[in-house]
């Protein structure tokens, strides 16, 4: 299956890079601070997404505004 093989080359990358966790605890915690880190910047892309939005809306409210 291809999805095996993207995993199993995956993981030969990654245990060549990095050394292996001592634990399962260690491994569930580093885990867990990446999607940490990952759900933050998303939520801060988010935002500036929203806040450009807005200056969008604003910018075309105030062009029909003009005419």
């Amino acid at each position: 299956m291809e999805l095996d093989r993207v995993i199993e080359k995956e993981y030969e990358a990654a245990t060549q890079k990095f050394t292996p966790f001592a634990s399962a605890h260690e491994g569930y915690a580093v885990i867990k601070e990446q999607l940490e880190d990952a759900t933050d910047k998303i939520e801060f892309l988010t935002n500036q997404l929203d806040v450009l939005m807005h200056i969008k809306e604003d910018r075309k409210a105030q062009q029909q505004d003009v005419y």
